[in-house]
């Protein structure tokens, strides 16, 4: 409740130098106005005072001498150009010593994106701006990154980084956010979800919130946006699919879905996802052979999103589809494997010696799906 506290009590930006002198913090005439230039105040003058205190964190710590901000980020591993340097200086609330704050420096770096950084100190210089990532979503970073080049401008180091983590959302506006989604929560609703995500300086990432979803109990969605949903997710849906989700999913008399019943519809557009040029390979792997035409002809029943790629689950489900093709006997275990399809050592030797009666090394992966469907009740599907 503390924390819901923080996230909702608000101050009157006519009090702001009151507040300041409670808190101690002395700020020069330019310090307070960029401060307030900075600060997201709503229409009867007022602003969260959890977001006021992540503001005025730029506003503390050790001052520098405005001339030595080059070579002072250059120590830290971010090179300025001298028009980037002078484009900050029209923006920093210099004092009349000719001194910054820096840690205000650093927030100008990070909001507007200046200069660049060294591919091999990532994590410093993340660190240097506040962000922080999970060892996943660092993995995913550097993974896009790697196009041979030792530096990147933090420009693109921040498109990189928003590409794997979504765009930062106040809490204060996870509400709104998710209604703009289509997602109707309660204020008790949103409390519990933010309450066990991780939240930093009163700000969350996107992906985090939308992945934060998948574990909760609760929520409304208006049937009419199903679309919108699966679209901010990152998902594509052909009109045909989106037919079918539609299907599975019960409206109320008010034309609402359970949040829970959509997501588990969602589940099988999420998780990995293979390039449609690697598409070839991985049924080779499988060891699925397919002739040119019926390879081109599979290709156009995948939905396949706008980064050229498709789930591995959709894939799989494609594949369990398709009536053409063959596979090599030897690799039957492992294409089980991936449809998460188990058998017993017996129940897989019996179905090996049906498939395989009249000596074939290639089974039609018609027949095989054929007796998948009959041995249903016995498999385990993982």
């Amino acid at each position: 409740m503390e924390r819901v506290k923080d996230t909702t009590e608000k101050v009157d930006i006519k009090n702001l130098n009151t507040i300041l002198d409670d808190m101690g913090i002395k700020l020069t005439k330019k310090e307070l106005e960029d401060l307030i230039q900075n600060l997201p105040v709503s229409d009867d003058n007022k602003v969260a005072l959890k977001t006021l205190e992540n503001e005025l964190k730029a506003f503390t710590g050790k001052k520098i001498a405005s001339s030595d901000i080059q070579s002072i980020l250059k120590n830290m591993g971010i090179e300025l150009s001298d028009k980037e340097y002078k484009q900050m200086l029209k923006i920093l609330p210099v004092d009349d010593d000719g001194k910054v704050f820096q840690n205000r420096v650093l927030k100008d770096v990070k909001d507007n994106k200046r200069g660049k950084v060294s591919v091999h100190n990532l994590d410093g210089t993340l660190e240097m701006i506040n962000v922080k990532l999970t060892e996943k979503e660092r993995d995913q970073l550097k993974d896009l990154l790697r196009d041979g080049n030792e530096k990147v401008h933090l420009e693109k180091l921040m498109d990189k980084v928003e590409a794997v983590t979504g765009k930062e959302i106040n809490v204060n506006d996870v509400r709104t956010v998710l209604g703009d989604m289509g997602i109707e929560l309660t204020e008790k609703e949103v409390s519990e979800l933010v309450n066990n995500l991780p939240v930093d300086d009163g700000k969350i990432y996107q992906k985090r919130l939308l992945d934060g979803l998948n574990y909760f109990d609760g929520g409304k969605v208006d049937s009419s946006e199903i679309y919108a949903i699966f679209k901010n997710m990152g998902i594509n849906l052909s009109e045909s699919e989106l037919e079918d989700i539609k299907k599975n999913l019960p409206v109320d008399a008010d034309g609402k879905i359970d949040l829970k019943s959509l997501l588990e519809e969602m589940r099988p557009f999420m998780g990995r996802k293979i390039d449609l040029n690697k598409i070839d390979r991985f049924l080779e792997n499988l060891g699925i052979d397919l002739k040119p035409n019926e390879y081109l002809d599979f290709l156009k029943t995948l939905p396949v999103g706008d980064d050229e790629k498709v789930s591995q689950q959709r894939l799989m489900k494609g594949i369990m589809s398709l009536q053409e093709g063959e596979v090599d006997i030897d690799k039957l275990d492992t294409l089980l494997d991936s449809m998460g399809i188990t058998f017993t050592e017996k129940e897989f030797m019996d179905l090996t010696e049906k498939l395989t009666e009249n000596g074939q090394t290639k089974i039609k992966l018609g027949k095989i799906m054929k007796e998948l469907s009959s041995a249903w009740g016995k498999c385990k599907i993982t």
